[in-house]
């Protein structure tokens, strides 16, 4: 399958995603649950289907070294700057813009480490998409910018750990570690860090029958999502591309919430879905 059509399917999955995160963030589950979510089932699943399937687990000390350091530093630590950044703000939808801008940043870290392409019309169509995307996010009535902005540190924490996971990742898979193998280690090991996370805020867990339906559609889609990028990171001329595309999943994301959680679509809002679908098609030009 072609990196496009791996890409598209993430694109698919995250607005799946999204929306079981946006539910369950309507039935009240913590941050912290719906982190772990995200990856506690995936991780069983992976475990299944890696010795069920007979993969070889061929890892080096190396290399799983890089995926603890990336599962803590960059995965989970990430996801808390992240979630920060956008409690802090006071527009919490331009904090996760800029968060999820770190195509960006790798395109050309890519290009550097990597020898990875850059073309012009990709890297304009990467740029209209993260312009677009801010003009979208930003919330009226509400400032950017206030007398706290801490805000803005906890979000380029996220957006630099987000972009060296993704270049962590490429790393190890031009080392030749297969996708599944690679997303077991990492996956056991955030497992890990967000169940203890969750012994020491010593968390009351309320898991009724629509909590767990949910926890288990997040933890499908999170998996289904996470599978479709690294295998698009695997055979992307320049995993920035893929991580733009990421990002402009925001616009579809607008319109799925006005459909099914009449959020308000506005002009700007309009505007901002059409300027990001344009540096989507550049991309994939």
């Amino acid at each position: 399958m072609s990196w496009i059509a791996q890409t598209l399917l993430m694109f698919m999955f995250s607005i799946c995603l999204y929306v079981f995160v946006r539910i369950g963030k309507n039935l009240n589950m913590t941050a912290g649950l719906l982190n772990l979510a995200s990856f506690a089932l995936p991780t069983i699943v992976l475990y299944l289907y890696v010795f069920g399937s007979g993969i070889e687990i061929n890892v080096s000390a190396k290399q799983i070294l890089i995926i603890l350091f990336s599962a803590f530093f960059l995965s989970f630590l990430g996801n808390y700057f992240s979630m920060k950044g956008q409690h802090k703000a006071e527009n919490p939808g331009f904090s996760l813009m800029i968060q999820k801008s770190y195509g960006v940043f790798t395109i050309f870290l890519a290009a550097i480490l990597f020898d990875s392409e850059i073309t012009l019309i990709k890297l304009v169509g990467t740029f209209v998409i993260v312009l677009f995307g801010l003009i979208l996010s930003i919330e009226k009535g509400k400032p950017v910018f206030s007398r706290d902005n801490t805000w803005l540190l906890y979000t380029l924490a996220a957006f630099f750990c987000f972009g060296l996971l993704t270049t962590t990742s490429k790393y190890i898979f031009n080392e030749g570690l297969d996708v599944y193998v690679y997303m077991l280690f990492l996956y056991t090991f955030v497992s890990a860090f967000g169940l203890l996370q969750q012994i020491g805020d010593r968390a009351n867990l309320k898991l009724n029958g629509k909590v767990m339906l949910v926890v288990l559609l997040i933890g499908i889609f999170s998996l289904l999502f996470n599978l479709s990028k690294n295998q698009a990171f695997v055979s992307a001329p320049n995993i920035g591309y893929v991580n733009a595309a990421n990002a402009a999943s925001i616009a579809a994301l607008t319109v799925v919430s006005a459909i099914l959680f009449k959020d308000k679509l506005t002009t700007r809002k309009m505007i901002g879905v059409l300027g990001i679908f344009i540096g989507l098609v550049m991309i994939f030009v």
